[in-house]
């Protein structure tokens, strides 16, 4: 079965004054900002932690491991960001929001010190 995925990408604003401030911000079960190399990573890392979130508070532990037993995969478990290369920033983490690109190009230190830098979703970026 073939995937078609169409995109929309969208502007994000980033004429700020010096008052303005850019903040990593959560999209539904995704608490916080997943930056990655490109968008379509960042797209499919936060929509797979996303998918196993729902399936936990929503399927009962014992049809999950019915359906790994079918399929192999346990809707339940989340890819760890990191192993793809990627960055989840907790909601709040301040941002610089790189001017002149269709998609949030992002960078900053994560709480522990770590620099992050990359492409984001632009419904992850607030102020």
């Amino acid at each position: 079965m073939k995937r078609i995925v169409f995109m929309l990408l969208v502007s994000v604003s980033t004429h700020a004054n010096a008052d303005d401030r850019f903040v990593a911000k959560g999209f539904d079960l995704v608490d916080g900002a997943i930056v990655c190399r490109s968008l379509d990573m960042a797209d499919y890392i936060s929509t797979k932690i996303n998918q196993a979130r729902h399936a936990r508070l929503s399927l009962p532990p014992e049809l999950r491991r019915q359906m790994a037993l079918m399929n192999g995969e346990d809707l339940g478990a989340e890819p760890n960001p990191s192993g793809y290369g990627c960055a989840l920033v907790p909601i709040g983490t301040p941002m610089t929001v790189q001017k002149g690109n269709y998609v949030p190009v992002v960078s900053g230190t994560l709480p522990n010190g770590q620099p992050f830098s990359g492409v984001t979703l632009p419904a992850m970026v607030g102020h």
